[in-house]
Formats: structure tokens, sequence, C-alpha cells
């Protein structure tokens, strides 16, 4: 089964490379130093001050950067200044780590004079910054990811690491559950809820995975969800979709912003390379849906789109 897609996927794993070499920097002896409890991430929009706290114990770094990696983190309102998603700081946690390593308090600006000039110009840029806070003189280290719980939320799990459609389809097997499929606008609601809660340590989600494919053979095949259900009668497909029909046989969720009177940012169906590495959200793998086992939430529609 051969077919062909190009998509450009670097700027969506650039943070994540930063933060794999960081973490070495900044712990040498990781593999050898137990982790730490209570792992905090903040993302601090420019021109803004955040307070890092942790009382009676101190700040241990373990990765920060100053610019962009994503085009729907802290939005000013003007689209030409979030399409450079390539912004990334080599200095920053440098600098972060000379003024708030091994202090109880530290008060952090994300701006252009605190971080040594402008890594982009003509972009809106974040700080986005990664620590723990341990006893004085601790032999801990800083764990290199955040426990999955985290990230549980009415039974479905996020699943920050970029992974295949595949790769994503096996994690989520390899651990008793699936790929979440969506057949109801519930549930719908329920995925957009928790990409809105693991917004402040990861950013915007702007796609992940779910459980829609179809046959690569037949170009005309239905999109099903993972194991043979065909797409019924609750749709979200984005306006533009199908995007690629000829050789796009996963589904992802792409996100296209708040909806008036919603404080989180809606999701809409997109076909997409299967190959592409997205983070992905798995549910349980006996089917029951979000709103079966939590109260029901009010929703926008149950009707094709």
């Amino acid at each position: 089964m051969l077919h062909f897609c190009f998509t450009t996927t670097v700027h969506q794993v650039m943070w994540s490379l930063l933060l794999s070499v960081q973490l070495l920097a900044s712990c040498s002896s990781i593999a050898l130093c137990p982790g730490a409890e209570g792992t905090k991430s903040h993302m601090i929009c420019e021109g803004s001050t955040k307070q890092l706290d942790c009382g009676a114990d101190v700040i241990q770094i373990y990765a920060a950067n100053y610019g962009r990696t994503n085009n729907c983190s802290c939005s000013d309102g003007v689209p030409a200044h979030l399409k450079n998603t390539d912004c990334l700081k080599s200095t920053t946690l440098d600098t972060v780590k000379q003024k708030c390593e091994g202090e109880q308090t530290c008060s952090l600006t994300a701006s252009n004079g605190d971080f040594g000039g402008d890594p982009c110009g003509g972009t809106f840029k974040y700080l986005n910054i990664s620590y723990c806070c341990l006893p004085p003189d601790s032999p801990l280290c800083c764990p290199t990811y955040q426990p999955v719980s985290n990230y549980t939320q009415n039974g479905l799990v996020f699943v920050p690491e970029r992974m295949s459609w595949v790769e994503a389809l096996h994690h989520c097997a390899e651990r008793g559950s699936r790929l979440v499929h969506i057949l109801d606008s519930c549930t719908q609601v329920r995925v957009e809820e928790l990409l809105a809660m693991v917004a402040p340590c990861w950013g915007c989600v702007e796609k992940a995975w779910v459980g829609l494919e179809r046959c690569m053979i037949n170009p005309h095949a239905p999109w099903e969800w993972s194991g043979g259900a065909v797409v019924g009668h609750y749709q979200r497909w984005s306006p533009s979709f199908p995007h690629k029909p000829c050789c796009f046989h996963c589904g992802q969720l792409l996100q296209e912003g708040a909806a008036p009177g919603q404080e989180h940012r809606t999701y809409r169906w997109q076909d997409a390379c299967c190959r592409e590495k997205l983070p992905f959200i798995c549910a349980p793998a006996n089917g029951t849906q979000p709103c079966q086992v939590n109260s029901p939430v009010t929703s926008t529609d149950d009707t094709a789109s």
C-alpha cells in the first residue's frame, strides 16, 4: 500500500527537540537521579510578568524558550504576528537559570530586553518555561516528563508525545485503550475541554490524532472509526475537508478558534497524512463515551456539517 504525501512538520517538533536537549543539559546525571514531584509549566505572553514561587523549596529549571512554536498561544489579535512558528532563542535556558535557579521565588518578564534581543522580529512572542520545586541541597532532578495522569479528564487521556497515526494507535492499544472515537457532540466537547486543560502546560494544541481512518486502496471508501465502525450521524468535518483525498487516510482534530460564548477553542475533523507526527487522545477501549460516565454538557450541533 503505497501513497505519497509531503508535510512540513519541522516547526511542530522543534520545541520537543529543544526540551530534550535542555533536559540533558540541566541534569546531566538524570539516569541516576530520582525524579521530583510537582513539575510545573508556565506560558508568559510578551510584555507580561510571572512570579515563580516554591515556598520553602527552591526552583530548578529544566526547559525554557522565548519565542513562538505555534500560531495560537498568546495571540495579540494580529495574524501576521503569529506566522513565524520556528522562533527559538537558544540562550533562554541559561538566562532563566541564572535568574531563578536555586531561588525560592523568581519574577520573569517575557521581553526582548530580558532575553538579549529579539529572536524573530515582527512576531508576538512568549516565554515557555518548565520547572520543579525541590528542597534545598536535594539530590533530586526534575523528571523528564509529566505523568500521564496530569492530562486525564472524563476518561480521556491526552498524550503530548508526537507520533504517527499508527504509532498512536499502538500506544493506546498497549495501554488497554484506543484512539478516541467521537460519536456525539458531548464527546466532542469533552475532547475540546481536555485540550483546553493541557494548554497552560503545552500551549494550544493545533492538531491531534483521533481514531478516524479510511481504506488506502479504495479512493471512495467511507471514513470509519478504528475497528471498522463507519462514521455515523454525528460529524464535525472541517469546511476544507477533504484536504487531499488521494492520499490522506487518517483523521485529525484541527483547531478553528473559540466559538462565541465559549472559553475553550473548538476543533473540526480533517484528513491528514498518516505519517505526520502529532499528539493524540486515548479513550477507554470498551467504547464507554465520556458523557456516559459524567453529567451531560450543553453543546453545539449533533448534525453532519
